[in-house]
This record gives structure tokens, C-alpha cells and sequence, in this order.
């Protein structure tokens, strides 16, 4: 199988366009989402993006129905190629002419997450275009199972890990200093969640694969020092324990079967 050609974001600006303008949900996913990203916090990352460019990708890859892809192809044009029942993808829209096309895959589901819903993107400006993002900590997810369980030729799964660490920790921050009590509750949520992905299995075994740490993705400081107090409490008492037991599992090794 011939690697497609990798195209930056800015080549899939029409795509980009018709996303926004769509009524239905469409989620952007995979590996444009984690450019998009890395593109969003270039600026405060830094030379620590440098060794993980360039931020491109073969295809497109978003979570969307069966009649929002129909909604794309009336709006974009292209060809399009509808998939059998059992296929991750419902379908796929082939935009231009041979060499110079454009590929779109609407997915039925993501690997190693459940349903997706509006809560499960952000908009993001995207070639001047607002687009709903897959949060940051559910794309790590998602990647981490794609590095983990797929076949890596022709695949950035590893990188994407290790740029979506990056971008999540950035993230975070802004999170934390940002959450008002209004909002606290919610704030909240979204840490215990991305402290489940942190000591999962599957982050375990990427760290002992790739020897790359999700140690430090947590404003733990931040956290605790929070004038809000379930986030205080939470930096205080739960985060260091889930830290301690999952720092306690990487260094016990496994009994034999």
C-alpha cells in the first residue's frame, strides 16, 4: 500500500469551509485534528513542537451521520464512495482531480472512545472557519489506542501522542486558571477525566514502549493552589493519590501467567 501525499491543514481550507457551515454535527478527529491543535498552541509550545513537524496528514478524518456526509458532498462536490455496514468509515468523499485530490472520511465511530456528541468538541478557528475539535485529552485517547492496537507503517499515531501530551498540558493550564466558580463543576469533570486517560492501561503501555511521560501533563501546583475548593481538594487529596498508585503499578512488574 503507496502512503498517500501529506497535505498541511491549510490545503483542506474548502473542506474547512463547508465543515462550518453545516447544521448537523461534524466533529473534526484524527490526524488534522491533532495539527489543528498543535497549530493553536505554537505560539506558547515552541521549540517543543520543533521535532514533531511538519503538521500534515494524508486524508481528513471527521465524526459526523450518514446525512451530514450526504450534506458534504452536495455542498463540496467530489466523488463518493459509501461503506458496507461493518466499516468504521459511512463513507468517503474524494475531492479534485487526480494528483491533486482531497480525501474526507466521515467515521461511524472513533477507536477507543464512546458515542461522540456536541460535548465532545470545541470550535476552533480553522483557516478562518470555525470547526468543532475533538477536546484535546479525548484525542489523546484516541490516539493512544490507535499507537497501541494499529499498524504503524503509513501512520503517525506515535507522534500524535506525543504532540497531543504537549498540547494537553498547555490546555490544561488554561483551564485551570481560567475556571470561575460558575463553572467550576465542570472544570472538575474534565480533570478527573483527563487523569483516567493519564494512568490508564493504555498510557502505561505507551510509556513502556516509547518511553515518553505523561508524568507532568497535570498542573498539579495550579490545581491544588486553586482558590476554588473542589478544585483545591481535588489537586489536594484525589490527584496525588491516582498519581501514586499509577506511579506504584509502572514500577511493579507483572507476574507471569
Amino acid at each position: 500500500m503507496a502512503r498517500t501525499q501529506l497535505r498541511p491543514v491549510e490545503d483542506f481550507d474548502s473542506i474547512f469551509r463547508a465543515i462550518s457551515k453545516q447544521k448537523e454535527l461534524v466533529i473534526l478527529v484524527g490526524g488534522h485534528a491533532v495539527n489543528v491543535w498543535a497549530l493553536s498552541y505554537h505560539d506558547r509550545l515552541g521549540d517543543l513542537l520543533a521535532p514533531l513537524r511538519p503538521f500534515t496528514s494524508g486524508d481528513m478524518d471527521v465524526y459526523a451521520t450518514r446525512h451530514a456526509l450526504m450534506q458534504l458532498h452536495e455542498d463540496l462536490g467530489g466523488k463518493l464512495l459509501l461503506s458496507g455496514p461493518r466499516e468504521i468509515t459511512d463513507g468517503t468523499l474524494i475531492i479534485g482531480v487526480e494528483p491533486d485530490t482531497r480525501e474526507l472520511d466521515v467515521l461511524r465511530s472513533v477507536n477507543g472512545l464512546p458515542k461522540l456528541d456536541a460535548q465532545s468538541a470545541i470550535p476552533l478557528e480553522v483557516c478562518g472557519h470555525a470547526v468543532p475539535v475533538l477536546f484535546p485529552h479525548l484525542l489523546l485517547q484516541a490516539k493512544l489506542e490507535n499507537a497501541l492496537r494499529l499498524d504503524q507503517r503509513y501512520r503517525q499515531d506515535i507522534k500524535h501522542v506525543k504532540i497531543m501530551a504537549l498540547v494537553l498540558r498547555e490546555f490544561l493550564q488554561q483551564v485551570v486558571t481560567t475556571t470561575t466558580a460558575e463553572n467550576e463543576k465542570y472544570a472538575l469533570q474534565l480533570l478527573q477525566k483527563v487523569l483516567a486517560i493519564l494512568i490508564s492501561d493504555n498510557a502505561r503501555e505507551f510509556t513502556r514502549l516509547h518511553k515518553v511521560s505523561f508524568d507532568t501533563i497535570m498542573p498539579v501546583e495550579l490545581i491544588s493552589g486553586s482558590p476554588l475548593r473542589k478544585l483545591a481538594n481535588f489537586g489536594q487529596k484525589e490527584l496525588p493519590r491516582a498519581l501514586a498508585v499509577s506511579a506504584s503499578q509502572k514500577t511493579t512488574p507483572k507476574r507471569s501467567r
